[in-house]
Parts: C-alpha cells; sequence; structure tokens
C-alpha cells in the first residue's frame, strides 16, 4: 500500500488482537484498504510510527532475559 501501516494491536492479557486476525480467513483477503490508514508521510502518520517505535523500544527495555 505504498507509504500507508496497517497497524494490529495484540492485549495479551486476553488474547484479542485488533483487528482481528485475518490471515487464515479467506473473507479478508485482500486485507480491506481502509485498515491501512498511517500514511508516513504525513505528519500524524510518522508520529504514529515513532510512537510505537518507543513503545516497543520500551517494552524490550523492560523485558526480562
Amino acid at each position: 500500500m505504498g507509504t500507508k501501516l496497517c497497524f494490529y494491536e495484540f492485549e495479551s492479557a486476553t488474547g484479542c488482537m485488533t483487528p482481528q486476525h485475518v490471515f487464515d480467513d479467506p473473507e479478508f483477503r485482500p486485507i480491506p484498504q481502509e485498515w491501512w490508514d498511517c500514511d508516513v508521510l504525513e505528519d500524524d502518520g510518522e508520529q504514529r510510527l515513532r510512537a510505537l517505535a518507543t513503545h516497543i523500544t520500551e517494552a524490550c527495555i523492560h523485558l526480562e532475559v
């Protein structure tokens, strides 16, 4: 989808993924275009991607090895 990203969120406490896990469901192939709602060339898209990178970095710092 060019410069657009589709983000998934997994809640470990409930085991739920949003949007739902669609990889095995032929009804959702290809993944709907409206899910690709983050354009990294736009300010809000860049901020969303940077926030995700920060979140992942912070989560990795707190991993127990």
